[in-house]
């Protein structure tokens, strides 16, 4: 598969999941067992579960793997992966309403050809195209982490006159060896400060 192409996929089922479970605290909810054996040794790479053990987050948030140092946001719970480099987490606002956090490496993306010649309007059209109509973008900014170039961006899914499914999109797209690694955090409610905060504790990794 063309890395576009790939880097699209991915981001839509990353997003669709996102929006899907990105409600409120629900007592009938289950979190994805972290624990569960991997997939069939004859799946395809891209849907292999990866070790657990390597995704979860110490108490302060502190996680590391072999690309970064970092520690995300405390509230977060390591939940599973989407695919085998998409690492998803969840947590809970004041308010009850869902955090859903992911992190993805992909070295098949180009981000000097799929990111660094976007404007805010030719993302917003991007968005749009490529992974849903409804999203609207309302920042957009180039920005360096840990000396890395990045793009953040934040953005809404908006379906017309559908208030009650508004999700709020917070992106940070960074420039590593000329791959895109990818965190999103999506919710319902308020950003909190530490989702912002966390992309400034990224250390990379010698080499990368």
């Amino acid at each position: 598969m063309r890395a576009f192409n790939k880097y699209l996929c991915i981001a839509a089922a990353l997003l669709t999941a996102a929006l899907l479970t990105a409600g409120c605290r629900n007592s009938g909810s289950q979190t994805a067992d972290p624990t569960a054996a991997p997939l069939a040794t004859e799946t395809p790479e891209l849907f292999r579960t990866p070790d657990p053990a390597k995704y979860q987050l110490s108490e302060d948030g502190y996680f590391e793997d072999e690309y970064l140092s970092a520690n995300w946001p405390s509230m977060l719970e390591y939940t599973g992966h989407l695919l085998n480099n998409n690492a998803q987490y969840r947590g809970y606002l004041p308010d009850g309403r869902k955090l859903l956090f992911t992190y993805l490496t992909d070295d098949g993306a180009s981000f000097e050809e799929e990111i660094a010649n976007h404007d805010a309007d030719s993302y917003q059209k991007f968005i749009r195209e490529t992974i849903n109509e409804y999203f609207d973008l309302y920042e957009f900014e180039y920005i360096t982490v840990d000396g890395h170039r990045a793009l953040r961006v934040l953005y809404d899914y908006a379906p017309p006159d559908d208030e009650a499914h508004r999700v709020h999109v917070l992106q940070y797209l960074i420039d590593v060896k000329g791959w895109v690694m990818t965190l999103t955090f999506t919710t319902q409610g308020e950003f909190p400060a530490s989702c912002d905060e966390c992309v400034g504790t990224i250390r990379f990794k010698d080499g990368y």
